[in-house]
């Protein structure tokens, strides 16, 4: 009999969700993780992206309020305090992770992880080199891979080969660089440029923001793209799209990019330059190669819409097999993953998943956007829009953020929410009632119809509904 009836290799989003729909269905587990707990999310982008990006939001709040003399003037939000503030509470994060994991009997095993290279009978072997010395091996049912990703940055002509940074390093620098050279870029739904620039915008630098498309958010809604970018550089970030680098040189002990943009060359301020999007899935020392894996696009695990990979009882789930590199989506498949990997019937359902950018103000957005959904006219889509202006919605006014719109898209011959996007406050938490309404297949009828507290910021989701309807 094997050891565990499974184990999941990395602990982040993706590998304790596993882990947990796991144990609850009765199985037997161990995780195996080489870093700390939670993943590449909790060390390096979501969590602790998110901790200083709301204590900037919160400074933000009261300079707003100091300016109208409700509160003592707060002045600039403190790098250093809030990098110390960031680490108090990502432990604070890990340390939950690792107790949640106990107290569903998950063992928690610190080490690096490969699988032996034979295959067959009714366990897979993991051999395991501890964090604290020795080896150990597991055998299982079942394994799943959810080994995350790694930060790959692109290398640019006149830079060192170490010269562009990943978001891990950003986050690690003692202070705000003087200037930032911020790569957009990145596959759609990988936000973490955007909200970086804005980020150390907020902390003093000077930063830039060069992405190669034609707007701020490859993917997404080109209207509320604009408004969105706007924002920022109302805040004082430059924004320049359809931006290549074409080389570094310096300016008074300064580097400078060099950077072909549509109205002409330009140069700007780049004491760092940070590549955040630029991930890849991390695979490398497991052993996949000799277990005869298939690996899909970009050297991620192949798998199919249960997780299952080539190999008869190897699963993967989560960045380490590309996809959507979001920890909402690696979490769902995490726990898809360890029901199929159990025996269950378990597929995938990506099609109404959430992107969200905690900028000031916040995006959020599911579904199509409106190019996407007026480029289905063949299909016989027949497309109306809604749009509701955050200024006259009086709770936006009462948080002292009226700046914001609500845009839905929908099928006026239907009635079908085809998208939804949001940018204002709260944007990431409104974006819930759309998920929930695209997924139980509500129409922009019963959107229009549902009555919201007032005043809330939800009524303006029933309000862009409204004028979405077929007149």
């Amino acid at each position: 009999m094997p050891d565990f009836d499974l184990v999941v290799i990395g602990s982040g989003p993706a590998g304790y969700s596993a882990a947990l729909r796991a144990a609850e269905l009765g199985a037997g587990v161990a995780v195996v993780e080489h870093q700390s707990a939670g993943g590449n999310c909790v060390r390096f982008n979501c969590v602790p992206s998110n901790i200083l990006l709301d204590t900037v939001r919160a400074a933000l709040e009261a300079q707003g309020l100091g300016l109208q003399g409700v509160l003592p003037s707060t002045g600039e939000p403190s790098f250093s305090r809030a990098l110390a503030r960031q680490a108090h509470l990502v432990a604070g994060v890990e340390t939950g992770i690792r107790n949640l994991l106990a107290s569903r009997r998950v063992r928690y095993v610190a080490g690096r992880a490969r699988l032996a290279p034979e295959v067959g009978g009714p366990a897979l072997r993991v051999a395991v080199q501890l964090a604290e010395g020795g080896a150990e091996e597991l055998s299982a049912g079942a394994v799943i891979v959810a080994t995350g990703a790694r930060g790959v940055p692109p290398a640019l002509p006149g830079l060192p080969p170490d010269g562009v940074l990943t978001s891990d390093q950003l986050l690690a620098l003692p202070e705000p660089p003087s200037s930032l050279l911020v790569l957009g870029g990145g596959p759609a739904g990988l936000v973490f440029a955007l909200e970086y620039a804005f980020l150390f915008t907020a902390f003093g630098s000077r930063v830039t923001l060069a992405e190669a498309g034609p707007h701020v958010l490859p993917g997404e809604d080109g209207e509320m793209a604009g408004y969105l970018a706007q924002s920022l550089e109302t805040a004082g970030l430059r924004v320049l799209t359809g931006a290549q680098v074409k080389g570094f040189d310096e300016e008074g002990g300064e580097r400078r990019a060099l950077l072909s943009t549509p109205a002409g060359d330009t140069a700007v301020p780049a004491a760092v330059v940070v590549a955040p999007d630029c991930r890849q899935p991390y695979l490398e020392g497991l052993g996949l190669e000799a277990l005869g894996t298939r690996l899909g696009e970009n050297g991620a695990l192949a798998v199919d819409d249960g997780g299952a990979t080539s190999v008869p009882g190897l699963y993967g789930a989560g960045d380490a097999t590309g996809g959507i590199m979001l920890s909402h989506a690696a979490i769902h498949e995490g726990r898809v993953a360890a029901e199929s990997a159990l025996g269950q019937k378990s597929r995938l359902d990506l099609r109404a998943m959430p992107r969200c950018i905690h900028t000031h103000p916040e995006y959020a957005a599911v579904g199509l956007s409106e190019e996407s959904a007026r480029g289905e006219r063949a299909a016989g889509r027949q497309v109306r829009v809604g749009l509701a202006d955050l200024s006259a919605n009086a709770r936006a006014a009462a948080l002292g953020q009226p700046e914001g719109v609500v845009k839905l898209v929908a099928d006026a011959r239907t009635g079908e929410i085809l998208g939804v996007h949001i940018l204002g406050p709260q944007a990431s938490e409104l974006i819930g009632q759309a998920v929930l309404a695209m997924r139980l297949e509500a129409t922009v009828y019963d959107l229009a119809a549902a009555v919201h507290w007032h005043p809330s910021l939800s009524e303006a989701l029933s309000e862009a509904a409204r004028r979405a309807l077929p007149t």
